[in-house]
């Protein structure tokens, strides 16, 4: 066994007449990596040439307990050899999105990855089942984005004019507590207010829905909120930067229950990268808030910014250093164009929602 390996035995969900033993050098599995293990045949009435590996996926909700969904995602056979100790690696696809674990004092939705090793002999299934943690890649390979909005309070004032503000930010993609910085470029030459405040705050939101597309959950939270003061005057134009941290999530109690990947450990797992499945979804965005001073303006007619961001578990120079080991790039541009043309549907989707919602504060 290699230096710093350490066999992941803890996690077992079934364990009949096969088992498995896992290794693993951390806490959990990157998208593309491989699974080191073995498989081990107990019983000794067990007659078999081949062993089939699954990697199966499964989405639940416990509210009103209409999402419990399996799916297969990937299958491999293994011959046994007539060994009842049997070596195998699996790799674990490149486009798997990460494991999800979401609880509060009533609610309970999950993302959860099993592997499973199973065989059929003398008409008898012979089976072991792993839970297994997969962590959010890091994906960004966009650099210099920006976003921007032009609000014309002349729907209110129709000589006040209107303001501009362009959000640059360097990459899309972040681990939990990192700093994100914004690079903000003002645009108050055809305004007739002074700009008095910044506030930027990370949205996450969580929804999940059934498979007969009825919503059943939605969550909103914030994980991290900065304010600024300036003093923008009417009629210039202004850089500014503002930094916010990304709170990370966290470990806690919560009695009822379980913790599925360590059958000692009391805590619960909170795992809360960005998801988007058919049926679970975790998003998270910026929302960037210009304030005029202006007492008058209502805050309907702020102008804001909603910035679609990732949440991941992997450092850029974790990704880098793995990716410079491959000498291959792994994603390409179409495929984060995509992924985050995605993202950006669904904020646009629950944006009205966000708007709408009077009770939460920001």
């Amino acid at each position: 066994m290699k230096k710093n390996y350490k066999l992941k035995m803890e996690s077992i969900i079934i364990e009949n007449g096969l088992k498995m033993e896992i290794i693993e050098i951390e806490n959990g599995f990157y998208p593309e990596s491989t699974i080191n293990g073995n498989i081990i045949i107990l019983n000794k009435e067990i007659n078999t040439e081949t062993i089939i590996l699954q990697l199966k996926r499964k989405q639940y909700c416990n509210h009103k307990n209409l999402l419990n969904d399996i799916t297969i995602i990937k299958e491999k056979q293994i011959n046994t050899q007539n060994y009842t100790k049997i070596d195998f690696t699996f790799e674990i696809p490149e486009e798997l999105g990460p494991s999800f674990e979401y609880y509060n004092d009533n609610t309970f939705i999950y993302l959860r990855y099993y592997l499973e090793a199973k065989c059929i002999s003398n008409n008898q299934l012979y089976n072991c089942t792993y839970i297994i943690l997969i962590k959010a890649k890091y994906i960004n390979r966009i650099s210099n984005i920006n976003f921007n909005t032009k609000n014309g309070i002349s729907r209110l004032f129709t000589d006040k004019g209107e303001c501009s503000c362009n959000i640059y930010i360097d990459k899309n993609c972040f681990t939990f507590d990192e700093i994100l910085k914004l690079n903000i470029e003002i645009d108050n030459t055809k305004c007739s207010f002074d700009i008095s405040k910044f506030k930027a705050t990370i949205i996450r939101e969580v929804i999940v829905t059934s498979f007969n597309k009825e919503k059943i959950h939605y969550e909103k939270t914030i994980n991290g909120r900065e304010t600024k003061e300036v003093l923008i005057k009417k009629g210039t134009f202004n850089n500014q930067t503002m930094d916010i941290k990304i709170k990370d999530n966290e470990n806690f109690n919560i009695n009822k229950w379980k913790n599925p990947y360590n059958n000692n450990d009391k805590k619960i797992l909170k795992f809360i990268p960005s998801v988007d499945t058919l049926y679970i979804k975790c998003i998270y965005k910026i929302k960037f808030t210009i304030y005029f001073d202006a007492f008058l303006l209502s805050s309907n007619y702020r102008p804001r910014i909603f910035i679609p961001i990732y949440i991941s578990h992997q450092s850029k120079e974790e990704f880098d250093r793995i990716q410079n080991k491959k000498s291959k790039s792994v994603f390409n541009s179409d495929q984060l164009i995509n992924g985050f043309k995605s993202l950006n549907e669904n904020i646009d989707d629950y944006k009205k929602s966000e708007i709408e919602d009077n009770n939460f504060i920001y």
